[in-house]
């Protein structure tokens, strides 16, 4: 029995299964002209008869229990995927983040091959009320990007490294899932983790006064 099979046997409609590889919605559903359009990350194809018992009860019956399954299955495989690392600068016109982050490297994981490469994000336009994020980890990449608003005099280099300290932690330190199916990046672990910073104090009181006269809010991802 195939996929779709399976499935039409649980459903009332006619359903057509799109495949894709789209990571942010890995599933999603619409009826159109008496047809269930069912859309899934090409993912699921491999994945044992147990997530597609989940699948059908999550579609079919809105079945929360299900919907924790297979976000905890997406999670698992999308922390094991590895993709190229896009082309990112690390110099910038006021700070070099490929030496700042060795230099966090060797002060905080001086036993540890992270194997992350860190580059400066590209500028995007800000809209009102837009949240800000000053670094990301991208564990598919295995790249850390950092805001370029952040290439400037008025940014101490402690905080740039800070923030890099900050996205090594995301790389190191597994998310946690809660029994409701969301993800916690920022565990009591992570937290902990994150006050060994050297100069943490002094970067958070930094971080609540930074931006905030053009940003609304100002966060971490």
């Amino acid at each position: 029995m195939d996929h779709l099979e399976y499935l039409q046997k649980q459903s009332k409609l006619s359903l057509v299964l799109i495949w894709h590889e789209n990571r942010s919605s890995y599933l999603s559903c619409r009826i159109e002209s008496h047809k269930m359009v069912i859309r899934l990350h090409r993912m699921f194809a491999s994945m044992p008869m147990l997530i597609w018992e989940a699948l059908a009860s999550y579609i079919f019956q809105k079945d929360k229990k299900a919907r924790v399954v297979l976000k905890k299955a997406a999670h698992e495989y999308f922390s094991s995927v590895y993709l190229p690392p896009k082309p990112l600068l690390s110099k910038g016109s006021t700070h070099h983040l490929l030496l700042l982050y060795d230099k966090v490297q060797q002060e905080y994981f001086p036993s540890m091959d992270l194997k992350i490469e860190i580059g400066w994000a590209k500028k995007q336009k800000r809209s009102q009320g837009r949240c800000m994020t000053f670094g990301c980890f991208d564990s598919h990449q295995r790249q850390i990007r950092i805001h370029p608003s952040l290439d400037h005099p008025s940014v101490p280099a402690y905080f740039v490294e800070f923030v890099i300290y900050h996205e090594i932690l995301h790389a190191i330190l597994p998310s946690a899932i809660s029994s409701k199916g969301r993800i916690q990046a920022h565990t009591k672990e992570f937290r902990s983790q994150e006050k060994l910073f050297f100069e943490y104090e002094k970067a958070k009181s930094f971080e609540k006064t930074f931006f905030n006269s053009v940003f609304r809010r100002v966060n971490f991802l």
